[in-house]
């Protein structure tokens, strides 16, 4: 059996593709449940091409959650324009969009997916909640925002999303009537602890 060679170009074609097939399957899915023959399939590749460019399903998600970090960093970036900074009620809507976005890809996952990001991370050596990482990203975002907090509480912050976060992915252990109001609320709280009120 011949093994098909890529060039550069194909293999960044290949991957785009295979983000462009996997974000939809992963909102919908969650990691655990994700298919690679069906994505393999959808994209033209057989199953084993796929490992070929990912040692893992988890190491895909992985790579497409670093995109879509990317890609939103860019787009608050190019809102800016020829501005400096959002003012203080653009910077606080940004952040309600953020989080309350109803199309992000964490609002499917489940604690077994995020298991299987944190077994992966372990396997590397790497921190799954890495306090200087999510430092990093914050600092980056709120630089671009007037009003934010002198001496923001990092650990706080970033437990506050986690914590909307898994608020979605444990739903079924809250009052589903409740779940928006209180997601709304916890907003509100994450809201007062990044900007100046």
């Amino acid at each position: 059996m011949r093994t098909r060679t890529f060039s550069e170009e194909d293999k960044e074609e290949i991957k785009q593709k295979m983000k462009e097939v996997g974000i939809p399957m992963l909102k919908e899915q969650g990691l655990i449940h994700m298919s690679i023959g069906k994505l393999a399939e959808a994209v033209g590749i057989g199953k084993s091409t796929f490992y070929s460019f990912y040692s893992s399903k988890e190491e895909f998600v992985e790579d497409m959650l670093a995109d879509n970090r990317k890609q939103l960093l860019e787009s608050l970036q190019a809102g800016l324009q020829d501005r400096t900074k959002y003012s203080v009620e653009e910077s606080k809507a940004i952040v309600r969009k953020m989080i309350m976005n109803t199309d992000s890809i964490y609002r499917n996952f489940s604690s077994e997916d995020e298991a299987a990001l944190k077994k992966m991370y372990e396997k590397k050596g790497v921190p799954f909640a890495d306090l200087e990482k999510e430092k990093h990203v914050i600092d980056f975002i709120t630089s671009m925002m007037d009003g934010v907090k002198e001496n923001l509480d990092y650990a706080v912050i970033a437990n506050m999303m986690k914590i909307i976060v898994l608020s979605y992915e444990q739903k079924e252990m809250l009052h589903e009537s409740g779940l928006e109001r209180t997601i709304d609320a916890m907003v509100d709280l994450l809201i007062a602890s990044i900007f100046e009120m």
